[in-house]
């Protein structure tokens, strides 16, 4: 006979949070279409900030123009050498991450 395992609403949401995403690595175009790749714990929180010239200071010196590409990570130290790898990686790569990504979202509002 089958049957199912019961937990707490307490253990419920020690799991949800201990598997949730906890790091976002995103990439910004900027107004001279340059593509600017940070990581923070708060996605909306950043994007506001750099939306009212208080983010980094590529972005100060580039202009905001909008979000283009984000990725949920667990920890700190992954999200980080995920950032470093896209901004290492040429503007070809990037734009082809860009490009499948809004293609994804795209199918998600289907």
């Amino acid at each position: 006979m089958a049957f199912k395992l019961k937990r707490s609403s307490k253990e419920s949401y020690k799991i949800a949070k201990d598997t949730s995403p906890n790091f976002y690595v995103y990439m910004v175009e900027c107004l001279d279409e340059s593509y600017y790749t940070g990581y923070t714990p708060n996605l909306s929180n950043r994007m506001m900030q750099h939306k009212l010239g208080n983010g980094s200071k590529y972005i100060i010196a580039k202009g905001y123009k909008k979000l283009v590409y984000f990725e949920t990570h667990q920890t700190k130290e992954i999200a980080m050498k995920r950032e470093f790898s896209i901004k290492n990686a040429g503007r070809k790569y990037k734009k082809e991450l860009i490009e499948k990504f809004q293609k994804d979202i795209l199918l998600l509002m289907e």
